[in-house]
């Protein structure tokens, strides 16, 4: 019979094979075989979370995130995982000084700086947005194209960028027409 440190790395193992196959309900299912046998390990609720956030349970992993960091708190993986999820949660923030976090204890992680990056490209594009949506596409531009700068080939960047040239233009002919009409100047 095994010890329950060998039982829980032998689910642990099967939660990572499990995962590696993109099947995340039975990793989740593995990883909780394991945390009822070692329930303070901090590897195991990472990778409980990183199956939860997979599976789009943002709210559960992050929960998981947060006991493996107050088991662990300089665990790499939690931590840059905690970034990724509040990301994901639209919480801008939180999740660029998680990031931050990380790459303050971890300088030359690449995966860290990934995520950070991407923090910084979807905060951007969302205060691009906003300013698109207040009718203000000059300065939503602005935010588009330094969104762009941290990554050049990303699709909504791009179509968000061109929808607000597209109502720069139509702003500017909607213009054009009022000072050409002068029925219209007379009405304003």
């Amino acid at each position: 019979m095994k010890n329950p440190d060998q039982a829980a790395v032998a689910w642990l193992k099967r939660g990572n094979k499990s995962f590696d196959s993109k099947n995340f309900r039975s990793a989740v299912v593995c990883y909780s075989e394991a945390l009822v046998l070692k329930p303070e390990d901090p590897f195991l609720l990472n990778s409980k979370g990183l199956a939860l956030k997979e599976l789009g349970n943002h709210e559960e992993a992050l929960r998981f995130f947060d006991l493996a960091l107050e088991r662990k708190p300089k665990l790499m993986g939690a931590l840059v995982n905690r970034a990724a999820v509040l990301d994901c949660l639209e919480r801008r923030e939180e999740a660029l000084e998680c990031a931050e976090k990380a790459l303050a204890l971890y300088p030359r992680n690449l995966h860290a700086r990934s995520v950070r990056n991407d923090i910084m490209r979807n905060s951007l594009n969302d205060k691009g947005i906003g300013l698109l949506m207040g009718g203000k596409p000059v300065e939503a531009l602005v935010f588009f194209n330094k969104a762009l700068d941290l990554d050049p080939k990303n699709e909504n960047l791009l179509a968000n960028r061109e929808g607000a040239f597209r109502r720069l233009l139509t702003k500017k002919r909607t213009t054009e027409v009022e000072l050409s009409d002068p029925e219209k100047r007379i009405a304003k």
